[in-house]
């Protein structure tokens, strides 16, 4: 008898088992959130989250109805994590700085319109983007949002569209347009996200390789016709997490982050099906690896997509009544 025909038989020893196994593998997450988490580092990932979160705290005091004066400890912290990027970066900076350099702009431009007192922090904003005047603007800041744009699509059956998406475990062997997922990632962008942090990536797998690496390592594969397949990999960065009570958001930005994904699949004619991502801590450090994501990033859930086919078999995966889930407390 082998040690898993001997755990089946004894329940005991089967969870005492489970709890190593759990307590292992948080102990790993752990020890990955202590070592990639914004302050961890002083690297780039890190400084960028950074950036961002500030920029959203200061979009929040220009949000404000009642302007007053603000924001001058935030100003400061900003530029002493913008002074942290190495020349070259600055010379071509991703989204994250230019943003920075734009809420400084927006931030000064509101004193000016304003006629607030030049404070120490004015004067610091003022210094600081004397040579950084040539990068172009972001739209930073507030804008007006008004109930017409607001239910400009509320004429649409929202609840049957989304109702009409199941998920799919046979696909038609059409390629996967690149149009269409780059329409997918744009919808996937606009999801929600944590402090605007936007932590979260898609990695779509190609190479036959890969293909099979992951089909060999998934979970829940059962039924599922290989044919037509394309394998997409959500991650989230724990850099972008400032505090321990933030170790879980990476999960919850991410379902959203993907759940707007399969939704855009799905009006573009592509059937799709998570996979849960219930791996061991050694096969995810191996995947990880073999397809190039950086330590940093962890692994939440992999979809299997395709167009439809013309007609397939799915499960009924009947719901819940609304009144076992709604409740008024």
């Amino acid at each position: 008898m082998n040690l898993k025909e001997i755990l089946k038989k004894n329940d005991r020893l089967r969870r005492f088992v489970k709890c190593v196994k759990i307590k292992k593998d948080f102990k790993r997450d752990a020890k990955d959130f202590c070592g990639n988490y914004m302050e961890a580092k002083s690297e780039i990932p890190q400084l960028e989250y950074s950036i961002l979160l500030i920029v959203h705290s200061l979009e929040k005091g220009l949000s404000s109805k009642k302007l007053r004066p603000f924001g001058n400890e935030k100003v400061k912290e900003l530029i002493q994590v913008m002074n942290k990027f190495p020349i070259n970066y600055i010379e071509n900076p991703n989204t994250p700085f230019i943003m920075g350099v734009s809420i400084l702009k927006k931030w000064k431009q509101v004193f000016d319109e304003n006629r607030w007192e030049e404070n120490e922090s004015y004067k610091n904003v003022k210094k600081f983007l004397k040579h950084l005047e040539s990068y172009d603007m972001y739209p930073v800041g507030s804008f007006r949002y008004t109930l017409k744009e607001a239910l400009k699509y509320n004429n649409i059956d929202y609840l049957n569209a989304i109702k009409s998406r199941h998920s799919v475990r046979e696909f038609s062997d059409k390629k996967i347009s690149k149009d269409d997922i780059k329409y997918c990632v744009e919808a996937a962008i606009a999801s929600p996200s944590a402090c605007n942090r936007q932590m979260c990536k898609v990695y779509q797998v190609s190479s036959h390789e890969n293909i099979e690496l992951l089909s060999n390592v998934i979970m829940g594969l059962g039924g599922f016709e290989k044919k037509g397949i394309n394998y997409f990999v959500f991650t989230y960065d724990i850099a972008a997490f400032s505090f321990y009570g933030e170790r879980n958001q990476g999960y919850f930005n991410t379902g959203l982050f993907a759940m707007n994904f399969v939704n855009a699949l799905h009006f573009k004619g592509i059937g799709s099906c998570f996979l849960q991502w219930a791996n061991t801590a050694k096969e995810d450090e191996m995947v990880r690896k073999k397809l190039n994501i950086p330590n940093g990033e962890r692994i939440v859930v992999v979809l299997a997509a395709g167009y439809y086919a013309d007609e397939t078999l799915c499960p009924c995966s009947y719901r819940k009544n609304v009144d076992e889930i709604y409740k008024l407390i």
